[in-house]
């Protein structure tokens, strides 16, 4: 990391099967002159391309520590790649944590994501978020063309 501000540690394994099957786990731990030591530990399962399809979902769990709040932060995630020309996933995940102050926040969110190939080097992308909890509630709705050169 940069010297000045943070320096840190990452270690982690991952293990993959043959076919369609990944976990993975990782910790990390960093400190900075501002906010002090901050650690995660993540566990993440995939199973990938189950169907013709190829149907796949996906979970991850992390655990974060800071000097200013600790929490747990989850997703799953259930994605199709139809025909080779492009993806479609639907996400949710949640997020709890607890301030020093003893302030609880529960926040949850889910999302769409699709990306379709309109042609050789023509891809259309579609992302819709919605998030509720925390500090206040959110909606975003991105939509982009990208040209390949």
């Amino acid at each position: 990391f940069d010297e000045s501000f943070r320096r840190g540690v990452w270690a982690g394994f991952a293990v993959r099967t043959r076919r369609h099957f990944r976990a993975s786990f990782d910790a990390r731990t960093n400190t900075d002159r501002t906010n002090g030591a901050a650690n995660t530990y993540t566990v993440a399962l995939a199973a990938e391309r189950l169907t013709p399809l190829r149907l796949g979902v996906r979970t991850r769990s992390t655990r974060y520590t800071t000097n200013l709040r600790d929490g747990w932060l989850n997703s799953v995630s259930l994605g199709l790649e139809p025909w080779g020309r492009g993806s479609v996933a639907v996400t949710s995940g949640w997020r709890t944590e607890q301030d020093t102050s003893a302030t609880r926040l529960n926040i949850r969110w889910l999302s769409l994501d699709a990306d379709l190939s309109l042609a050789r080097r023509l891809f259309l992308i579609v992302s819709a978020y919605r998030e509720t909890g925390g500090l206040e509630a959110h909606d975003l709705l991105y939509t982009g063309l990208n040209v390949r050169f």
